[in-house]
């Protein structure tokens, strides 16, 4: 099942969601979500992603962690030992199973940061069927989505209950496309809008430096290839 699931597309996708008022109609807590993402300046949070072969385990088949920094236009996203890194000069990507960092060069202008990060709401906002209220879990407002003609049919949504950020997610899938009612849990942890980045946060040079025209890897990834491509190429899908 691991390859069946978008691990960066599903912690992307539900990232800032924010609620003035639970009876405004979900179409409009979309749209809410999508300007809370463009209008937080930073953001930082812990993610850890448990995995289930069917919905009724007690236990995880998997679990990884993953971490989200965002300072304006600067992205970093950790999801065990891969990265992908988008500041204001390139995009980083380090994929640590083949051993590999890709950099494509480009200035912020080229590219649209929303366009990277979030994904089209047109066919969530087609596909769902209801949604509930269900009160109050642990201070968190609980909201449940049911979905139809989806793969997945239904999600569990957790808001905090003072400050309105995103503390879990629970994913269900069809069974009908999978041919097993698996699930994907996800907690939201040490969430804060004021973090403490260092300069180097959104720097590839954390990754290499360039002496003499010469790139050259940290320690860390020295065993690692380094690709390089020019702006009008395309960057791999991560």
């Amino acid at each position: 099942m691991k390859n069946k699931y978008s691990v960066f597309l599903i912690i992307i996708i539900c990232l800032f969601i924010s609620s003035k008022n639970y009876a405004q109609s979900f179409k409009e807590d979309l749209k809410v979500m999508y300007n809370s993402y463009l209008n937080a300046d930073d953001f930082y949070a812990k993610i850890k992603i448990d995995m289930y072969e069917s919905s009724k385990d007690a236990q995880p088949y998997e679990t990884r962690k993953a971490e989200i920094s965002k300072s304006s236009m600067k992205v970093l996203y950790k999801l065990d030992n891969d990265q992908v890194l988008i500041n204001d000069k390139c995009v980083v990507i380090i994929n640590d199973e083949e051993k590999m960092i890709l950099y494509k060069p480009g200035k912020k202008k080229e590219r649209s940061i929303p366009d990277i990060v979030m994904p089209n709401f047109d066919s969530l906002m087609a596909d769902y069927n209801k949604v509930i209220y269900k009160g109050l879990v642990n201070q968190s407002k609980h909201y449940i989505v049911n979905l139809e003609s989806s793969n997945i049919k239904r999600v569990d949504i957790f808001l905090s209950k003072e400050s309105r950020w995103l503390t879990k997610l629970v994913y269900y899938y069809n069974e009908e496309y999978y041919g097993i009612d698996s699930k994907v849990i996800i907690n939201f942890n040490s969430i804060t809008a004021s973090p403490n980045f260092t300069k180097q946060t959104f720097s590839e040079s954390q990754f290499f430096r360039r002496k003499n025209g010469k790139v050259i890897l940290l320690p860390i990834y020295k065993d690692y290839r380094f690709i390089e491509m020019k702006e009008e190429e395309a960057v791999l899908k991560y």
